[in-house]
């Protein structure tokens, strides 16, 4: 089982052993082959000639390839299969994992806008492209060039890609998301400069079950096994699935003194935020690995808009900050998924 699996206050025996099995989720997520509209007659309906198009929208990606320097693509197909020819764009947006950044000046065809354009390593930068109008049937490629950020882990995570109509109506919710996992060529810097202040730390969660009813709670333990305590707070980034979005509007998150990275209120861009984690609530504690109830903690409130199904997944990274030096990024940052109602 996965430290960071959703189970309730999973124990740090899991944590440390996340990285070990990292290697074997750098795959693809999506098949290779492009669909067919015939794999949307299911969800054909008979309609006037002035009701919404109905369209299927998928998107998959090919494996990624990246050179000893950290540059890299993935090659990205998005389509429509069906029932009906797409009458407006297809808006695709993209987050960046992180330790990886988006090539500026490489933008992929189609290419819209930046949402979110941050160079630091803990902090994922978010684009949007536009795509024609797509046939039933037809489908697109491009490619989306990246950078990785030096000396970062090995696996920093995934590329997360989702695909919405702007004007026409989802006939079915099929393969509109995934999640491309890149590997880090470069090698993760594992000693710590002169004067570091070595940390080790780590994060976990409960998994949540959304409402499009009520805002529900994402509580995420943060701790720290050492050696040493932080010198400076660490900063807890929190990356929403598509389809969810953090109330902004909650009293106690607020009280937090959350950074959002914008202020899109579309429910298909995720928001990104970041939240101070004080130093005081990871001192170095060996104890509480066997204790994780009390662990510290921070809630986020996620609330839920619906047009989606099964898990959907987000991305946190509890990143040290100043001279502090963590030992082992791979337990600091992982997926978070949350389960749809």
């Amino acid at each position: 089982m996965s430290p960071h699996s959703g189970s309730p206050f999973a124990r740090r025996d899991f944590i440390k052993l996340a990285g070990a099995g990292a290697v074997g989720a750098a795959t693809l997520t999506a098949p290779a082959t492009v669909p067919t509209a015939a794999a949307a007659t299911a969800a054909a309906r008979t309609h006037g000639a002035n009701a919404p198009a109905q369209v299927t929208l998928f998107v998959e990606s090919q494996p990624s390839t990246f050179a000893a320097d950290g540059t890299g693509k993935i090659s990205v197909t998005v389509g429509n299969l069906g029932p009906d020819d797409a009458t407006g764009a297809a808006l695709v947006r993209i987050v960046s994992p992180f330790y990886a950044n988006f090539d500026h000046g490489a933008e992929p065809s189609g290419f819209s806008r930046y949402l979110v354009e941050n160079p630091a390593p803990n902090i994922p930068e978010l684009m949007e492209c536009r795509i024609p109008p797509l046939a039933a049937g037809a489908h697109t490629a491009f490619d989306v060039h990246l950078k990785m950020v030096d000396h970062g882990p090995a696996f920093p995570g995934a590329v997360r890609i989702g695909v919405t109509p702007e004007t026409d109506t989802v006939a079915t919710d099929v393969r509109s998301r995934i999640g491309v996992e890149l590997a880090n060529p470069d090698t993760e810097l594992l000693s710590p400069p002169a004067g570091a202040n070595t940390v080790n730390l780590y994060f976990t969660y409960a998994k949540p079950v959304l409402s499009s009813a009520r805002t529900r709670s994402l509580h995420v333990l943060f701790g720290n096994v050492g050696p040493h305590s932080p010198a400076s707070d660490a900063v807890f980034t929190f990356v929403s699935p598509f389809a969810s979005k953090v109330d902004r509007t909650d009293a106690a998150f607020r009280r937090l003194n959350p950074t959002y990275l914008h202020d899109e209120t579309d429910v298909w861009v995720p928001d990104i935020v970041t939240v101070p984690v004080s130093k005081t609530l990871l001192a170095a504690d060996l104890a509480l690995l066997t204790d994780l109830l009390h662990l510290s903690r921070v809630t986020i409130p996620l609330s839920y808009h619906g047009g989606a199904s099964g898990d959907l997944t987000g991305r946190g990274y509890l990143a040290a900050q100043g001279d502090d030096f963590d030992l082992d990024k791979s337990v600091a940052m992982s997926t978070i998924k949350v389960m749809c109602p």
